[in-house]
């Protein structure tokens, strides 16, 4: 386009001023910028249970194949309550399977399954030999243990504190999972929650000793 003087008299352009779209590519140049600071992360194993199969490959097929994990619940809790909605996904195995009595006993559901996906992951990735002082664990949560949680109340209301385990606030505690995996793990780098602002999990405590080179996460 041209520019107009005062006068009328044609003259070059004039140098475009900052608009909408200036302001855009500067922050994506700024996001890219961010983006390239980033370490590089290699993704060495992973692992999955899921309402359609017990790992990664059996999960994939089934996707790939059209299959549903999703069907009609006939659990007792669902007439119980009258729940308005009648389906759902469980999962095709139990990470109870995997675990001894005492584990499954000590441990909430989303702890245990925490758990048994924490091992696989590490048995697929080969169970590298790494220093423990650079590897850390990190899962996110959007609540912890509520099967906890609700068992621990009607126990109260049934038969008194007496009656409630003393294992109860290990297993409501939204970093319940990232701990049971760090301890598994001997992770001491970073054991760290995720979760939801509208949900903030209680600040995790952190052992840093040097950058994580490793890191299982959830």
């Amino acid at each position: 386009m041209l520019g107009t003087r005062k006068d009328d008299t044609p003259t070059a352009p004039a140098a475009p001023q900052p608009d909408e779209r200036n302001q855009m590519s500067a922050a994506a140049d700024s996001a890219s910028t961010r983006r390239r600071r980033v370490p590089a992360v290699v993704v060495t194993s992973l692992a999955a249970t899921t309402s359609i199969a017990g790992d990664v490959e059996g999960t994939w097929q089934g996707l790939l194949g059209g299959e549903s994990g999703i069907d009609i619940l006939h659990d007792p809790f669902v007439e119980e309550f009258d729940l308005p909605v009648r389906i759902g996904g469980h999962l095709k195995v139990s990470p109870d399977s995997a675990l001894t009595r005492v584990e499954t006993r000590r441990l909430s559901w989303v702890e245990r399954l925490a758990l048994v996906l924490g091992r696989t992951v590490w048995e697929n990735a080969g169970s590298p030999d790494v220093d423990k002082d650079r590897l850390a664990v990190v899962i996110g949560t959007g609540l912890g243990g509520g099967d906890a949680l609700v068992d621990a109340v009607e126990k109260m209301h049934a038969g008194g504190y007496r009656k409630v385990s003393p294992l109860s606030i290990q297993m409501i505690m939204p970093n319940g999972s990232s701990a049971v995996v760090g301890l598994e793990l001997g992770a001491r780098a970073g054991v760290i929650t995720r979760s939801p602002p509208a949900h903030p999990a209680p600040r995790p405590s952190r052992t840093r000793t040097g950058c994580s080179s490793w890191v299982t996460r959830t």
